[in-house]
């Protein structure tokens, strides 16, 4: 079946993407000049707990931080939902959280490409592993978004 094939390979690309570089790091100075993927998904669904009182006082919109951090809680319940026994039931759950995931990985992409929207001035410049993650996700989602097939009962 092409839709699971396509989703495979996308939760493959994910998995990778985790292990690369994923946002190469301004200036330099102590430390190393790059993020791992792992780090980044690790700071950005911590980075809403910390930044919550800045929140509370108008500097950050909270959505604005937390968006980002749970596209990857996300992205896995909606692997697993399109798990074998679990495809054809749960299709308006699915939808709504691809459409969930798609804003928040725009705003993920915000998030590195905008200073605005952290603490900090300077941008990061987006690595292989950021665009992994996000073909990855594409693909994960494509079967749900783009119909693959006429053949293929399960995209509905």
């Amino acid at each position: 079946m092409i839709s699971k094939a396509i989703r495979w390979i996308g939760i493959g690309l994910f998995a990778i993407s985790f292990f690369m570089p994923a946002v190469g790091m301004p200036g330099g100075g102590w430390g190393p000049d790059h993020l791992p993927g792992y780090l980044c998904a690790l700071l950005s669904l911590l980075f809403p707990l910390w930044a919550f009182r800045d929140a509370l006082r108008g500097r950050l919109t909270f959505f604005e931080l937390s968006a980002a951090g749970l596209v990857v809680p996300m992205v896995l319940f909606y692997f697993f939902l399109c798990l074998e026994g679990w495809e054809s039931k749960p299709i308006r759950t699915r939808r709504v959280l691809a459409v969930a995931i798609l804003l928040g990985l725009a705003d993920a992409w915000c998030a590195v490409q905008f200073p605005g929207s952290r603490p900090d001035p300077d941008k990061f410049t987006p690595m292989i592993g950021h665009y992994l993650w996000t073909v990855g996700i594409l693909l994960i989602l494509a079967p749900e978004i783009i119909p693959v097939s006429a053949g293929d009962p399960k995209i509905a």
